[in-house]
């Protein structure tokens, strides 16, 4: 299992929030409505945190907003490294793009 930079981050804290409350993954799957394999991958840091996840497990652990902030914040560097390739599109200009351009003339 490939971890990406930054989803540990908010793998840990979700560890971390479980063991205080002395639910296991499973449990925590079944009180969120998630598959335990979800739960797990995003411990690991396999799969992104999605806000909604977050929040529902942000309640269901009483952690004061804290997973939901984490889960902003490494969403957010997601975001930030993954548009830094793609300097046309990061500062948001997709009409000079030559693709858009391209696109636009086709269904005109």
């Amino acid at each position: 299992m490939t971890m990406t930079p930054g989803r540990d981050e908010f793998g840990q804290e979700l560890r971390r929030l479980c063991e205080e409350a002395g639910l296991t993954q499973v449990q925590l799957a079944a009180r969120l409505g998630y598959h335990h394999t979800c739960v797990s991958k995003i411990e690991s840091g396999a799969r992104e945190p999605r806000i909604a996840f977050a929040s529902t497990a942000d309640d269901v652990l009483q952690a004061g907003g804290a997973l939901l902030a984490v889960a902003t914040k490494v969403r957010a560097r997601l975001r930030a490294n993954l548009m830094s390739g793609f300097p046309e599109r990061a500062s948001d200009r997709t009409t000079t793009s030559p693709m858009w351009t391209v696109y636009w003339r086709w269904t005109a």
